[in-house]
């Protein structure tokens, strides 16, 4: 055999390699292996010099899977990086969350720009995510961005301006009984159940409808109704809120017309640890 017919052997096989779908880099590794057996095929026509191929086919295969190794720790690194960059995305994320916390502030001062569809639906939806005792969610929500509405309920309020300013006043709202089948009793007719907690859940609601308004650069003011029966009987008469069902408050929600800032209200001494 002749260093031609050694040649044109290599070169069929790597056609072959890279016929099969060898990626390239794969492709680039084969062909520096058939090299090394080139030269294998050399030193059986040049039996003086087999010792140097042999040790030169040895440094080449040695190189080829330094590199393999390298690269499958360049890959691990890459991993490790790709978590070192999720934990601080959470770390920012939460971060966020509490500043958005710490800089809720109360707005009374409206533009009179009105709110999108899109965002009275992420206020409500941001609403509804609150906790409920049992999981009853308790509240109904009327969302009141009709300026004839508005003029109608809030306009001989004290504070009419800051209600009918706003984009959309959210009345939030509470059943206070609802009809549920007994505990343990699956077969049975359902009876009344009063639900005495009713203006804690709602309250939670608001509180996320503030926090969802101050992360979307939105202002809002909560103002309370219940359990005051003149603005309670105000927003049932006004709104036609059905029997079982009370007004919690009116949250007016809008663009800032000013640049109200949050108060700091840390105080320590409020703090008692493991008894009063």
């Amino acid at each position: 055999m002749d260093s031609e017919t050694c040649g044109q052997e290599n070169a069929q096989k790597s056609a072959q390699a890279v016929a099969s779908g060898i990626p390239r880099w794969g492709a680039q590794i084969y062909l520096q292996i058939q090299a090394s057996e080139a030269d294998s095929c050399k030193k059986r026509l040049y039996p003086k010099k087999t010792i140097l191929f042999t040790i030169f086919a040895i440094m080449k295969k040695t190189i080829i899977a330094i590199l393999a190794a390298a690269a499958m720790v360049m890959a691990g690194c890459g991993n490790n990086g790709g978590k070192e960059n999720g934990e601080k995305a959470k770390q920012a994320s939460a971060q966020a969350a509490i500043e958005n916390i710490l800089n809720r502030k109360s707005v009374r001062s409206f533009t009179g720009d009105k709110l999108s569809e899109e965002q009275i639906t992420t206020l409500l939806k941001a609403a509804m995510a609150a906790p409920s005792a049992i999981n009853i969610q308790p509240w109904s929500f009327i969302v009141v961005d009709d300026d004839a509405v508005k003029q109608k309920v809030w306009g001989d309020n004290w504070q009419a301006e800051m209600f009918l300013k706003s984009g959309a006043v959210i009345v939030i709202c509470g059943q206070t009984s609802s009809m549920r089948k007994p505990s343990g009793q699956p077969d049975a007719e359902p009876v009344k159940w009063e639900n005495p907690f009713w203006y804690e859940d709602c309250s939670a609601a608001a509180e996320n409808l503030l926090l969802a308004a101050e992360a979307m650069g939105l202002g809002a003011v909560w103002t309370a109704a219940y359990p005051v029966e003149e603005r309670m009987k105000t927003y049932i008469d006004g709104l036609g809120i059905p029997e079982g069902t009370l007004p919690l408050c009116a949250i007016p929600v809008g663009y800032p017309a000013g640049d109200e800032q949050p108060k700091d209200k840390w105080d320590p001494e409020k703090i008692h640890r493991n008894r009063w």
